[in-house]
């Protein structure tokens, strides 16, 4: 008997992949590359392997992709309510007018509702003081009546002696408003619910194909409704704090890098053969931050592999590899450290080339390592090395550069395998 799992028990990434997973067999495109990741644990997790799967898009449907944005802003809202008297702060909400949305009309619904709020909050600031600090519009889809109701919670400052008539002018605008008078008591839970509360990834779950899809297509379209705006006094306040003279610097840095890759770009280009080392960062694992190295997983080579200072391999372009003859001479493919003799033949041609002797052969075969004079063994930080990439002993175009580069930096005397166990 299989149970089907209590959704809200489930932690974000949980209820992240189960929404992809979902509106993939709707047919949308969830993934913003099809390419797994998955992460290795440094530091006291050596050498561990988390599987991460596909990078999902930016989304607030993803609970995921929305929590780093929410955190940031809730901080600096925070941060701005300490320089500002937030006495006269209100915290209010209302809804649509007349109506709820279908799903099939949720996109035309959506931007009829935000012109309304643009036009009723411009006629407001010429005749009272209302300045917006932050607003989210929330999406709920009641199963009863199969319609979205969609409706706004705000922040915003209205002084004592404009308070009635933007109250009045909201009533007048909008339905089933929420407005009281009271200052707010806890402005840091208010923010929050208006930045967490725009979706309810547990209950998207178990919406039907048409409201999830409906959903899904105002993230996919070209014309994506904003569910979370600011107001212009934080956003003059919020770029002040970002114009300091060491976050120029930064951007200025970021800036010239980006140009530097683009000019010494490779006009050739390089096809991905391998894992890719995206980033080192630091990571959420079963509840504790861990420092970790994210991959990208590659393709398989299928071609000759590059040339570099671990490879030495000689091909003749434009031909294709056959069946061995009498007149051929054998392609030496040899790695470093303790490589074993590789030949592979190529076609016969016009001109025929001197099959190699073997006096010739030994030269080209790589010395052997004395494992008597090389008793040394690898450092207990460097050995996850080895059991995230076992194939230590060759040049894998699959291992990542920088560890291609670190064990080739390795003395001869360590670049064995740590013991077993």
């Amino acid at each position: 008997m299989t149970f089907a799992p209590d959704l809200k028990r489930l932690d974000h990434a949980a209820l992240s992949r189960l929404l992809a997973r979902r509106i993939e067999t709707l047919g949308g495109a969830p993934y913003a590359s099809d390419k797994e990741r998955y992460a290795i644990l440094v530091g006291d997790g050596t050498g561990e392997v988390v599987e991460l799967g596909r990078p999902l898009r930016g989304s607030r449907l993803f609970p995921t992709k929305a929590l780093s944005r929410n955190i940031a802003l809730l901080n600096d809202l925070e941060a701005f309510g300490v320089t500002q008297d937030t006495r006269d702060w209100r915290y209010w909400q209302y809804k649509i007018p007349v109506t709820k949305a279908a799903a099939e009309a949720l996109a035309s619904e959506l931007a009829r509702f935000n012109k309304k709020i643009n036009n009723v909050f411009t006629q407001i600031r010429k005749h009272h003081h209302f300045d917006l600090i932050v607003l989210g519009i929330h999406l709920r889809f009641d199963e009863f009546s199969g319609l979205f109701d969609i409706h706004v919670h705000l922040v915003c400052n209205v002084p004592p002696e404009d308070l009635e008539p933007v109250r009045i002018r909201l009533m007048e605008a909008f339905s089933l408003c929420d407005l009281p008078d009271d200052p707010i008591r806890n402005l840091a839970a208010a923010i929050t619910y208006i930045l967490w509360g725009v979706y309810r990834t547990d209950e998207a779950l178990t919406w039907p194909d048409s409201a999830l899809k409906a959903v899904w297509g105002l993230h996919s379209g070209k014309s994506r409704p904003h569910l979370v705006r600011t107001g212009k006094t934080f956003q003059n306040w919020r770029s002040a704090q970002n114009a300091s003279p060491e976050r120029e610097k930064l951007a200025e840095q970021r800036r010239r890098r980006r140009e530097n890759r683009k000019e010494t770009r490779d006009p050739r280009g390089r096809p991905q053969t391998g894992d890719k080392l995206l980033a080192k960062t630091v990571i959420r694992i079963r509840g504790e931050e861990v420092l970790a190295l994210i991959v990208e997983k590659g393709a398989t080579p299928s071609g000759p592999m590059d040339y570099s200072s671990s490879t030495v391999a000689t091909t003749q372009p434009q031909q294709e590899v056959g069946v061995a003859t009498q007149n051929c001479r054998p392609a030496i493919s040899f790695h470093e450290p303790d490589a074993e003799f590789e030949a592979s033949v190529l076609p016969a041609n016009d001109n025929p080339l001197e099959p190699l002797n073997e006096g010739e052969l030994e030269t080209l075969r790589p010395s052997p390592i004395n494992e008597e004079d090389s008793p040394a063994r690898v450092p207990a930080r460097k050995r996850w090395w080895f059991k995230a990439w076992p194939s230590w002993r060759q040049a894998d175009p699959c291992r990542p550069k920088p560890i291609q580069r670190r064990l080739a930096s390795l003395p001869r005397s360590k670049a064995r395998p740590p013991d077993a166990g």
